[in-house]
């Protein structure tokens, strides 16, 4: 069976959840200025945040 989610709480700048969780849904909790910074990075290489 395995896991199906889990939470990463103050993931700050792991992209674990983009480069190899496709068997898991990934959440990840932080702070809102690094969630942005995330999110500029990702959109910067092409990619989006689920």
């Amino acid at each position: 069976m395995g896991v199906e989610q889990y939470v990463i709480l103050g993931a700050e700048l792991d992209f674990y959840a983009y480069r190899g969780a496709s068997h898991a849904r990934v959440f990840e909790v932080d702070k809102p200025a690094t969630r942005r910074c995330k999110q500029r990075l990702l959109a910067d290489t092409g990619k989006s945040s689920r």
